[in-house]
């Protein structure tokens, strides 16, 4: 006889339904700890947002709409849509919104305000998860990804084909604003008609009765009929009029979309010029949302995508502070990561980050402030590179030229040892390259050049084109960037690098594969920032949730 599995709740009419809605949700459920972490929090700066004494519809407490939209991005209700469809359907909403309910507009509107309002209330998560360990913000961990704007990965355009599409819509606006004049010459044709007419109207209305029956009973009825005729044409010119405004409205919309595209693509294409000279392909730029780049995605295709950057606590993994890169670079969060620790009350000793964020102004500003930077830079003093030689003025075995430093097809800059008692650089060969001249007197760029290099061996992998001489410049952090160098080196070093990926990818896995965050919903630079700021603000509720 097998033991079969008992209910535990009879069907019976008296235990068929619970006593409580929040019998219906489990226990551990994370609606719990949002509304009593909501409910605690001060909501004065929200409600300062709303217009005072504004009439109308009574106004639905943010913290209804805060505390939907972050357990929508928890558990992946991203769509305002689907998050209204939500409120009425998901148990765990209906018994935090105590039977309110709420449109997507409303709620599409409102993720679109209060930036100062929702960085404070992330501020008190923060402080709520870093109060809980002592060692908070010692270390600080940085790093930035890649996810996908809000465009069509085919609605991109070169620069040449924005150009001519922007004529075009030029040529189709001023033809749309020719047809609205005629339709405003129509407009002020059928007044003057109206008002002819009504003249005559009221003058058939002043004829004695006998008259109007005898001799403009006809005439009466044709005025009257060319009255209602007016009207409706009227009543169709208005119809048509907006229709057109709404077309043009559209197209000088479309219009300042393609220009904020084409300059960019102007931009984009300056700078590829001044790097790869006549080699530069034109660049491509997305058409729907003009502030994303076109940038190698995670999965290995080029697509549109912005760069959010975000600084980790080590100790806690609380995000500090989030940003979107307004372009692919990266380094800028350091300095205000660090600013943002100190407000918080921290004293950072450590920053982890990979190679993109080692850059001079960084190092120099992290040497300053007596915080070591656990970052890999564009330097190579490890024993791999044969130009790290004892004696940098003897030349590197021939043997070991194969492994030497390249970039592309040249000898990088890394296989060219500087000489600090000579202020010059010697080359893998053993000759030197003696300062020249300032290249650049803004950023004090120095400009290293050898002599007559013809003869060299190695000056078919040093030189470039024609040039029978290799330059070498050096700005004012290289040498920041060398004792960094070489610190780096150290086996500790090394060591503690190793903690920066487990520290902050774990951060993108979870928003990218656990709360399904792959992509942006909202177009332009300033509303994608406010929606990274809602999607940490979720990642540390959660986080502090989980952690109590």
């Amino acid at each position: 006889m097998k033991n079969f599995v008992n209910s535990k709740r009879p069907l019976s009419q008296g235990n068929l339904f619970l006593s409580k809605i929040e019998e219906y949700i489990p226990a551990n459920s994370i609606i719990f700890g949002i509304q009593a972490f909501l409910e605690s929090y001060s909501w004065d700066s929200w409600l300062r947002e709303y217009e005072a004494g504004k009439i109308g519809r009574s106004i639905i407490h943010p913290k209804y709409l805060v505390g939907s939209l972050l357990f929508g991005l928890i558990v992946n209700i991203r769509s305002t849509r689907k998050l209204e469809e939500a409120a009425n359907t998901r148990v765990e909403l209906i018994y935090f919104l105590d039977g309110r309910t709420f449109d997507h507009t409303t709620v599409a509107k409102f993720r679109l305000r209060f930036k100062d309002a929702l960085e404070d209330l992330n501020r008190e998560i923060i402080d709520s998860i870093l109060c809980k360990d002592a060692d908070a913000l010692h270390t600080l961990v940085c790093d930035g990804t890649r996810i996908r704007a809000n465009n069509s990965l085919f609605n991109t355009r070169k620069g040449a084909t924005i150009e001519r599409m922007r004529a075009d819509i030029l040529a189709e606006l001023s033809k749309r604003q020719r047809e609205l004049d005629v339709i405003f010459e129509q407009e002020q044709e059928i007044e003057r008609v109206r008002m002819e007419y009504e003249a005559l109207l009221q003058e058939q209305q002043e004829v004695s009765v006998q008259e109007l029956q005898a001799a403009n009973a006809e005439a009466m009825r044709v005025l009257k009929q060319k009255e209602q005729e007016l009207e409706q044409n009227r009543v169709k010119s208005e119809y048509e009029k907006k229709k057109m405004m709404r077309r043009i409205s559209a197209l000088e919309k479309r219009s300042k979309n393609l220009e904020k595209s084409l300059h960019k693509a102007q931009e984009n294409d300056k700078r590829r010029k001044a790097k790869l000279g006549k080699n530069a392909m034109p660049s491509r730029v997305p058409i729907a949302d003009p502030d994303a780049n076109v940038l190698l995605s995670k999965e290995g295709y080029m697509a549109p995508n912005y760069t959010p950057v975000v600084t980790v606590d080590g100790a806690t993994g609380a995000i500090i502070h989030q940003e979107v890169a307004a372009n692919s670079e990266e380094a800028f969060i350091v300095k205000e990561s660090v600013e943002l620790a100190k407000e918080l009350g921290g004293e950072p000793k450590e920053f982890l980050a990979d190679t993109a964020f080692a850059t001079g102004e960084n190092l120099e500003f992290l040497e300053k402030e007596e915080i070591q930077a656990i970052m890999p830079s564009i330097t190579n003093f490890a024993a791999s590179n044969p130009a790290n030689r004892e004696d940098p003025s003897q030349p590197v075995n021939q043997e070991l030229w194969k492994e030497l430093p390249k970039k592309g097809s040249q000898l990088s800059k890394t296989a060219f040892i500087y000489d600090d008692a000579l202020d010059a650089y010697h080359c893998p060969m053993g000759r030197l390259l003696t300062f020249a001249y300032i290249d650049n007197r803004k950023t004090q760029v120095r400009r290293y050049v050898s002599k007559d290099c013809s003869n060299c061996l190695l000056s078919s992998q040093c030189l470039k084109n024609k040039t029978t001489k290799r330059s070498i410049k050096r700005d004012p952090y290289d040498d920041v960037r060398e004792r960094h160098g070489r610190l780096m080196l150290k086996e500790e070093s090394i060591e503690k690098y190793k903690e920066r990926s487990p520290k902050v990818e774990t951060v993108f896995a979870r928003i990218k594969g656990l709360q399904k965050i792959r992509n942006f919903l909202t177009r332009g630079h300033e509303r994608v920032k406010l929606e990274w700021l809602w999607i940490c603000t979720s990642y540390n509720l959660k986080l502090l949730l989980l952690s109590q």
